[in-house]
């Protein structure tokens, strides 16, 4: 890493010289295809989009990442895409699944809640998503503990790398 920050590639967005990677975090659907970048100094995470397409298959992912300078890098992809992850790895790229499982949707999110959250001002798409991110009602509008399944492309990426990287924390608790 740089004395002073930690270019990502490709972008203006700098990590702290003292920040650990949280590791990049790929995941592709039916609606987009999405990558971010993720690090953390202390109780802050640093988060930059690194991609956020429609149409991609696994191969011009991994065609952008490594464009991007990932080909070394561990990637997280959706566990519950397992054919993508092989077929990213036989593609040359070092991946696992994220974590996953019964609640790991709301812990994550509450992992998440635990850290500063910094994203990079070309991080459009993230930030769209956040602004638009809402939690279930019933129809007395009561809300749930549930988010809705809208505008959680990125948002899950996120949530993928993070709890993937810092689920096993000692101090790590859900409420």
């Amino acid at each position: 890493m740089g004395s002073e920050s930690d270019r990502i590639p490709g972008h203006q967005f700098q990590r702290p010289a003292k920040a650990s990677r949280a590791g990049p975090t790929a995941t592709r659907t039916s609606a987009a295809s999405n990558a971010i970048d993720a690090a953390s100094a202390g109780d802050t995470i640093y988060i930059h989009e690194l991609i956020y397409k429609t149409g991609l298959t696994n191969s011009d992912i991994v065609e952008e990442l490594k464009r991007l300078g990932y080909d070394q890098t561990l990637i997280y992809y959706d566990a519950a895409e397992p054919k993508s992850g092989e077929e990213m790895k036989r593609l040359g790229m070092y991946v696992k699944p994220a974590v996953k499982g019964t609640g790991s949707i709301n812990a994550g999110i509450s992992l998440l809640k635990e850290f500063d959250i910094v994203v990079s001002q070309e991080s459009k798409n993230i930030i769209k998503e956040y602004h638009n991110y809402y939690w279930e009602q019933l129809k007395d509008g009561t809300i749930i503990n549930k988010p809705m399944d809208r505008f959680n492309h990125q948002m899950d990426c996120i949530r993928y790398g993070v709890y993937s990287q810092y689920a096993k924390r000692a101090d790590f608790f859900v409420i």
